[in-house]
């Protein structure tokens, strides 16, 4: 994905506002034409994960808002040995349009891509 900007998340969606603020930088890039892709990686893979429901405490469900993003053309990656080990890789537990990428699916999307954003 040369040239584009990967937005790299490790970090469950709960708890912290990292995962929040990662969706919300997607929607930006992906608002000003930018070349943006999502990548998911160990805790982060619980963001792609649907059914989500808004937690007590004031933590809104982000599967949602990421759904509309993907039907916007926003690429999203889940690491597929992250979702393994956190058994998410039945299909009915992912929100469509996620793209299962195993190591080096993900260090081809990596290749070559100008900025990453860790969150």
């Amino acid at each position: 994905m040369r040239g584009s900007i990967c937005i790299y998340v490790s970090q469950a969606p709960y708890g912290r506002v990292q995962a929040a603020e990662a969706v919300r930088h997607l929607g930006g890039a992906l608002n000003d034409g930018q070349d943006v892709f999502m990548l998911l990686r160990d805790d982060g893979v619980y963001l792609a994960r649907d059914g989500q429901q808004d937690r007590e405490g004031g933590w809104t469900a982000l599967a949602p808002v990421l759904s509309r993003l993907i039907a916007k053309g926003a690429p999203v990656l889940v690491h597929a040995p992250s979702a393994r080990q956190r058994e998410l890789l039945d299909g009915s537990q992912l929100i469509p349009g996620i793209t299962l990428a195993d190591d080096h699916a993900v260090a081809d999307a990596l290749d070559g891509t100008c900025a990453v954003m860790t969150f």
